[in-house]
């Protein structure tokens, strides 16, 4: 039986997330990584200052990710040829009405749950209760789901920790080999309770590690692809039905190249901006201010994508591109 994340269990495991982060960061400086210690005798101060730079960039993009709003569709937003989508609806397009897909050519759907439409790559949270732009996933360790406004914030988390414990992870299993290199009888041999000190940090650090790593992997290689958590799991039914003969295959239309990819994820084309925590948050889409709004800036506002160009293939004129690819 699943574990149902309530907002309980959700706080817990943010309260988790910052104890962790604190135990791998300051105990192990506190009593094994300092200048001279005689437990690592080459950590010096430079060390000291890359490590809790590192730390202090998880802590920044993990508050961030957290705290940050991941846009949702402005009130009384509606879809380019919404009268078109009305007819069609009104001439008899119940399946698309039950199914709460897209009707028409439009680029969006219906949310039977907001009743409101959505744009395109946008999902209703059923934990947040509400419609996310760009929908990645709902994530319990930052109790906020990941979408179009905070996912820079969340790719810089999950990237700064795996470094972080990465360097960590080094350095814990060169306090071992110097510990293990070191004469029974000298004075700096640790004792007991030490040396399981020791064991226990590298043991839930190599864990947090493993699976830090296989996070950002798996974020950094959809980014890249320009695809979200819930889109990679579409694009697998959308095979299945293809292998069965229950569709005809369509390519997959907002994967527009590795960079752009990476740009749109990141939110600018700016790459030294990608590292930086204190970049500023982008804005989703805001239809009362068109004159001020900056396509090459801002890019869609969550709202409009740039597509690969492959759609002319797709041979699904009668239906929108949506509809097609994900029906």
């Amino acid at each position: 039986m699943p574990i149902q994340v309530t907002p309980r269990v959700q706080t817990l495991l943010l309260v988790f997330t910052l104890l962790l982060t604190t135990f791998l960061s300051y105990l192990p400086q506190h009593t094994l990584l300092r200048p001279s210690s005689a437990y690592h005798p080459t950590w010096t101060t430079s060390h000291s200052v890359i490590f809790n730079f590192l730390v202090g960039c998880i802590y920044v993009s993990y508050l961030r990710a957290v705290v940050t709003d991941p846009g949702r569709p402005r009130p009384g937003w509606v879809p380019d040829g919404v009268d078109e989508v009305k007819k069609e609806k009104r001439d008899g397009d119940r399946d698309g009405d039950r199914e709460g897909k897209l009707w028409g050519r439009s680029a969006g759907r219906w949310c039977k749950k907001c009743e409101a439409w959505k744009p395109p790559r946008c999902h209703h949270c059923r934990k947040c209760g509400r419609c996310v732009l760009r929908m990645d996933h709902h994530c319990p360790w930052t109790a906020n789901c990941v979408g179009y406004r905070n996912l820079p914030h969340f790719l810089r988390f999950i990237s700064y920790a795996s470094v972080t414990t990465l360097y960590l992870e080094y350095h814990l299993i060169a306090i071992l080999m110097h510990i293990w290199d070191l004469p029974s009888t000298s004075p700096s041999t640790p004792s007991f309770r030490t040396l399981i000190y020791i064991l226990v940090t590298l043991l839930v650090n190599t864990l947090t590690t493993f699976s830090l790593n296989i996070l950002t992997l798996r974020c950094l290689y959809s980014a890249c692809l320009g695809t979200t958590t819930i889109e990679h799991w579409e694009q697998d039914r959308h095979a299945s039905l293809v292998r069965r003969k229950v569709v005809r295959r369509v390519i997959f239309p907002w994967d527009i190249g590795i960079w752009e990819n990476l740009c749109e994820a990141m939110g600018t084309w700016k790459a030294w901006e990608w590292l930086w925590v204190g970049a500023k948050t982008r804005q989703d889409w805001d239809p009362s201010q068109p004159s001020g709004w900056d396509w090459e800036r801002d890019g869609g506002g969550g709202v409009r994508w740039e597509v690969n160009g492959f759609e002319g293939m797709l041979m699904c004129s009668s239906r929108s591109l949506w509809d097609c690819f994900f029906s």
